[in-house]
């Protein structure tokens, strides 16, 4: 696999950077723009993780842009296919105890997440029928959740809800990569979670990332898998001989879940998302109907 031009990590902002025509952006949606900087309008981007669907809104004339990853309509769409028939609500709305009310104060910029996630969660549901709720349903009847924030704080929540809704299942979005409860158990199977990535996925992607590691486990974490991944289909599509600006001449290539190709709009097609129900999982192909 080719070497990166350069590396930078955190959340400074881009600066002095060596000569780079691909900009791969791994790292929270609300903070590409202060950290990429000129940057951006420069060089064309792949994002990563990034599942904010303005993200792809390049200006006219601007560099393209594409992502590995469904957005957050693909994440809503997913989680709402799974979500049990009961009242649904936003963790936003729950009477949260002291010892977890603070996780709730958000910054600005993932307060505009949040309020993009959740209405499209809303909208998903709605499709499906089911009611959406601004309060808990008395007398211990069913209803689910919609937890659309980063861990820790989203793993912390997520924990409450379970324990002190008995009705409660909790529907947690890509921002809660735990593996585990905070308690160090297992999940309980009220949770339906998802990633986008997992190392007990078989693909090719995950066999060379394998081979990579001397043969060794792969980390169970979303950002190495994805990140490895994107940089395998970019070592073939650029190989097959795809412009960083044309990434949508290189066809199908392998990518972190399979068989993948960037289209036109800066998408995967498919696009794909891992969803967990207690010991399970399944990959989801995105309906875009």
């Amino acid at each position: 696999m080719r070497p990166p031009a350069f590396v930078r990590t955190g959340v400074v902002p881009i600066t002095n950077a060596p000569p780079a025509d691909l900009l791969v952006y791994l790292g929270e949606s609300s903070r590409f723009d202060s950290v990429a900087g000129a940057l951006a309008e420069k060089i064309p981007a792949l994002f990563v993780k990034s599942t904010v669907e303005r993200l792809l809104e390049a200006p006219a004339g601007a560099p393209r842009r594409y992502r590995m990853c469904t957005g957050v309509r693909g994440i809503a769409r997913a989680l709402a296919s799974v979500a049990p028939p009961c009242p649904t609500l936003d963790w936003i709305r729950l009477p949260w105890p002291e010892t977890v009310s603070h996780l709730c104060h958000l910054d600005e910029a993932e307060q505009r997440y949040v309020n993009v996630s959740v209405a499209a969660f809303r909208e998903a549901m709605a499709s499906r029928g089911v009611p959406w709720q601004t309060v808990v349903p008395p007398g211990g009847s069913p209803f689910s959740v919609f937890m659309t924030i980063h861990d820790p704080a989203a793993a912390a929540l997520t924990a409450t809800a379970l324990e002190r809704w008995a009705g409660c299942t909790v529907l947690a979005a890509d921002g809660m990569v735990a593996i585990q409860a905070p308690d160090g158990e297992p999940w309980s199977d009220r949770l339906t979670r998802v990633r986008h990535w997992s190392p007990r996925i078989r693909s090719r992607s995950n066999a060379l990332f394998r081979a990579a590691l001397d043969g060794g486990p792969l980390p169970d974490f979303d950002s190495a898998g994805m990140l490895f991944g994107t940089l395998a289909f970019l070592d073939r599509a650029l190989g097959a001989g795809a412009r960083p600006h044309r990434l949508e001449d290189a066809g199908v290539q392998w990518g972190p879940l399979g068989l993948t190709r960037l289209t036109e709009s800066g998408r995967p097609y498919p696009e794909r998302l891992v969803v967990f129900q207690g010991r399970n999982h399944k990959v989801v192909t995105i309906d875009e109907s």
